[in-house]
């Protein structure tokens, strides 16, 4: 195998092992050359590298003028709620952490702030445990009809386990006009 090409080699026609090797040119090696120095790596380790997420969407009409409400995180067609139903818990597959939450509102108004709570019903003390938040605003002029804005959570307070039960909170402050729709788009990091 010495004398022959990688370009001669027989074509693995299958998805690797977790322990096949595959040889790479680590070029912050120059031990063997100025352009790099090969080596092996296991498949593992390849497909491993970069951050993986889950993502989650859901969306709400909104018919209260209330401060705070859950959103619908199930994908069922249901509008917000003052107390955590079915359909305002997401069941997660796998341990993660909620990294971020992007968000599109209709009709908000000036001086309008929004803030989001993280939830998790599988701790103590209680079933809807506030594991914190992310805020928003005061919304700008331009921002009175429609607008989007993301929110930061990646931090270990934010961290799920797998089957974990959370939900998404509301609270809305600094107008009593009502919010027409609210969709939004998590993303979890797999950990």
């Amino acid at each position: 195998m010495a004398s022959r090409k990688i370009s001669q080699l027989s074509e693995l026609a299958t998805t690797p092992a977790a322990d096949d090797l595959i040889q790479v040119v680590d070029v912050s090696d120059t031990t063997f050359g100025a352009s790099g120095t090969n080596k092996k790596i296991q498949y593992s380790n390849l497909v491993g590298g970069g951050d993986q997420f889950l993502t989650y969407s859901g969306g709400a009409y909104i018919s209260s003028t209330g401060t705070f409400f859950y959103l619908p995180c199930s994908g069922a067609s249901q509008i917000e709620s003052s107390v955590a139903q079915w359909y305002s818990r997401l069941a997660l597959p796998a341990n993660c952490r909620l990294y971020d939450v992007a968000v599109i509102y209709q009709r908000g108004s000036t001086g309008r702030t929004i803030n989001l709570s993280a939830f998790d019903f599988n701790n103590t003390p209680g079933p809807d445990q506030n594991l914190g938040s992310s805020t928003n605003g005061p919304l700008a002029a331009t921002d009175a009809s429609y607008g989007s804005l993301v929110f930061n959570f990646n931090t270990s307070d934010f961290d799920y386990t797998s089957s974990s039960q959370m939900s998404l909170g509301v609270t809305l402050a600094g107008s009593t006009t009502t919010v027409l729709g609210f969709s939004f788009s998590m993303r979890f990091l797999l950990t």
